[in-house]
């Protein structure tokens, strides 16, 4: 009822946000794991080192290959260049920047949390304070 969403639920909520027992819906561990299986398979493409400090023009160098394999005909760089295998460093690019992008939006959740939930609470209290006041009037009179 209104007791559970306006006091005990704003209150857990605030808790473990104060105590850091949120889950989180990106796990650290999956993002380096698949930002490090980008870099492998630029290193083994031959265009980076497989370092995060060489990706972005790994990235770049990769792309200039994708463009140079599908201009000398889609189904010939299928068939005997590389075009599959830059097609799956693309979707492994992606795979990695959708990791990054949901931890940035898991930050921006985590820090507006608190704010919102201490909203949330604020009606609650003024209505206890409140009708604790006008009790203990009610009872002095």
């Amino acid at each position: 009822g209104i007791l559970e969403f306006r006091f005990y639920t704003p209150m857990k909520d605030i808790v473990l946000d104060l105590l850091n027992r949120r889950p989180r819906m990106v796990d650290p561990f999956a993002l380096l794991n698949e930002q490090t299986s980008l870099d492998n398979m630029l290193k083994d493409l031959g265009v980076g080192d497989g370092t995060r400090q060489t990706r972005a023009a790994a990235l770049a160098a990769a792309s200039r290959m994708y463009e140079q394999e599908v201009s000398g005909g889609a189904l010939r760089g299928i068939l005997r260049g590389k075009v599959a295998q830059l097609m799956l460093i693309q979707i492994q690019q992606l795979k990695a920047d959708l990791l990054m992008a949901m931890d940035q939006i898991d930050n921006l959740v985590d820090a507006n949390r608190l704010n919102v939930q201490l909203v949330a609470s604020i009606p609650a209290v003024l209505i206890l304070l409140f009708g604790t006041r006008a009790f203990i009037l009610f009872l002095s009179s």
